[in-house]
């Protein structure tokens, strides 16, 4: 989906396909949009968002507690991973972060929550486990 805003009074909104007149003056157009100011010397601001196009799955299984792994073993470019605690194989807290993740410095992924991290490199994320083999399920969007 792209977006194009120009300073010529005149908007698109991409889920109608329609032109619409922007108002001047405070407040905002319509309930639950927000103003856009575009300086004066600026004809015009695009805002571009490119959809994942591929879905990849797995399993990682932490082999030992207190020791973070990370959580493909290759570089991986992605847009987004998905993280869920495996409820076959969780007997304990999952944490995820940085190469440093541990018990103290990890964010949790409970029981039945997912976890949404935009990121660039899936092999960025790291993992760690409160018990030896416990695993964590991805999904990697890219």
């Amino acid at each position: 989906m792209a977006i194009t805003v120009s300073n010529q009074n005149t908007s698109w909104d991409a889920d109608t396909n329609a032109d619409y007149d922007v108002t001047t003056g405070a407040g905002n157009v319509d309930a639950g949009t927000q103003r856009v100011v575009i300086a004066s010397d600026q004809a015009e601001v695009s805002v571009a968002q490119t959809l994942p196009t591929t879905i990849n799955s797995g399993v990682k299984s932490v082999t030992t507690a207190g020791i973070a792994e990370t959580l493909v073993a290759s570089s991986t470019p992605c847009k987004k991973v998905i993280l869920l605690a495996d409820p076959s194989n969780t007997t304990s807290q999952i944490y995820y972060g940085a190469s440093d993740v541990d018990s103290t410095t990890g964010m949790i992924v409970y029981s039945a929550q997912k976890e949404v991290i935009e990121i660039d490199d899936a092999q960025k994320i790291y993992v760690d486990v409160g018990t030896n083999g416990d695993s964590i399920r991805y999904i990697i969007l890219t």
